[in-house]
């Protein structure tokens, strides 16, 4: 992969996204709010980035009315910059927990991989034409 921008990633994950890129529940996509594109996306989404600008993963519980609820991906890049690019999918009720930093490991995720994989073969397509289109 050739080096890409924060907002060359950014702008190509979020165009990507689709209900088939993500890896969330189906009461929780039910519960979001309409329209919103970054619902459920955060996994793929943090693994994605990552590809391309490495630096650390990070996770925290969510809660939803003080319950338990699921789990929140992000990134924190080498420069030391927090970037959640899903964030804005909470709802005034979900909140999240203690952050953690996680060592990802080597190769696909284990669940969640037909979501990830299409998230980042869009994301890499997304980017191959802007630099082609650049390159005219």
């Amino acid at each position: 992969m050739s080096e890409s921008t924060l907002g060359e990633v950014t702008a190509a994950i979020a165009v990507s996204w689709s209900r088939e890129t993500c890896y969330a529940r189906d009461d929780y996509m039910e519960r979001g709010r309409f329209g919103d594109k970054s619902r459920g996306q955060c996994g793929t989404t943090a693994l994605v980035l990552n590809d391309y600008l490495g630096g650390d993963l990070v996770v925290a519980d969510v809660f939803v009315d003080g319950q338990k609820d699921g789990v929140h991906y992000w990134n924190r890049l080498p420069d030391g910059r927090v970037v959640d690019l899903t964030r804005e999918q909470f709802r005034s009720n979900e909140t999240l927990g203690t952050s953690t930093v996680l060592n990802r490991p080597l190769g696909p995720p284990r669940k969640g991989l037909a979501q990830y994989s299409l998230l980042s073969n869009r994301v890499a397509n997304v980017l191959q034409e802007s630099r082609a289109k650049n390159d005219r």
